[in-house]
């Protein structure tokens, strides 16, 4: 696979100077992992007028029409969508939103049809979903064919690993964004109540955010609620899983967590939101917490947790990045011979 001769364009429909995630954190480790293969790979220059690239890998969703026009240049595109908000929701909702978007494509435009991208499923070259699950709505729910849907979760620096020698503490750990979605403020409440430690980090999306004034007044005032702030340095996060008694995220909706994963690969164990991305990666392998508590059941949820970490079991190990590298050529090379 080394040297393997293809030039990857990447595109993508948000600037991460905006809004900083786990789009922004696939996208540089699959360049750099790639770029290590032998791979080429450049941003989409979309104010040329020539298309230099082989393949076109978009993270999110193109509409149908980026799709077509692409492919009638001879550039097949392969998208990574994720799909946590539509996972979350029950069956029934799914349904009646599937019979709504049905009724959609009776009467509406095409060209409100292109901007919403339901096609974008069915005309892709390749759809690239984190989790069974999400591969799964895809086909039933989307359209995509299967034979052209792949799973492939994120992958994990190579600094993220189990290392018995380092005893872990008392405290439980949450890595996330500090927003409303990731429910941090919900875990901090329930921190409180239940008397357990929880070291959170992250960072908001912008310091006067509501949302996140109401969690650091909520650290300031308690001493189970312990904030570190953003950990930049990859080697010093690993510690943190190490010695953290367990790993906690909350969250309203998922499409896979990056940082459950680098908390699996330390051998931390879980306790996350009970949604089908999780279930899909882990199993029983995990705890699960229900998502419409209250704070005194949410509490009795992390006190337990809290209590039985050390006797729960590993979670399942992620993939490298460079594993996700070596199967995404696999995707393009498929893709580049159809």
């Amino acid at each position: 696979m080394p040297g393997t001769r293809m030039r990857i364009l990447f595109d993508t429909n948000l600037p991460f100077s905006f809004a900083h995630g786990g789009v922004q954190v696939r996208y540089e480790h699959t360049v750099r992992e790639l770029r290590a293969l032998g791979v080429e790979t450049a941003p989409l220059e979309w104010w040329r007028d020539e298309l230099k690239g082989d393949v076109v890998h978009y993270f999110g969703r193109p509409n149908a029409y980026y799709v077509f026009f692409a492919q009638g240049k001879g550039v097949p595109v392969v998208f990574t969508h994720l799909l946590g908000a539509l996972a979350a929701r029950p069956r029934w909702i799914q349904r009646l939103q599937r019979v709504a978007m049905s009724g959609a494509r009776a009467v509406l435009p095409a060209a409100m049809l292109n901007r919403l991208g339901w096609e974008t499923y069915r005309l892709a070259d390749a759809c690239i979903a984190q989790t069974q699950a999400e591969a799964d709505l895809m086909v039933r729910f989307l359209g995509a064919p299967a034979t052209r849907v792949h799973v492939l979760p994120n992958g994990v620096d190579s600094v993220f690993g189990p290392d018995p020698s380092i005893p872990r503490e008392d405290w439980l750990l949450c890595v996330a964004t500090l927003r409303a979605v990731k429910r941090v403020v919900e875990l901090a409440e329930a921190a409180v109540a239940a008397g357990v430690p929880v070291r959170f980090v992250g960072k908001p999306y912008a310091a006067q955010d509501s949302y996140y004034r109401r969690f650091a007044d909520l650290a300031g005032q308690h001493d189970e609620v312990i904030y570190e702030g953003p950990v930049e340095n990859r080697a010093q996060l690993a510690d943190l899983y190490r010695k953290a008694r367990g790993f906690v995220l909350l969250s309203e909706l998922e499409s896979y967590s990056n940082a459950s994963a680098e908390a699996a690969a330390c051998g931390c164990p879980l306790l996350l939101s009970d949604l089908p991305w999780a279930r899909s990666v882990y199993g029983d392998r995990a705890t699960y917490c229900r998502g419409r508590l209250d704070t005194a059941n949410r509490a009795r949820v992390v006190g337990d947790f809290h209590a039985a970490a050390p006797t729960l079991p590993s979670p399942p190990a992620p993939l490298s990045w460079n594993d996700v590298a070596r199967r995404l050529v696999e995707i393009y090379e498929a893709v580049l011979r159809r």
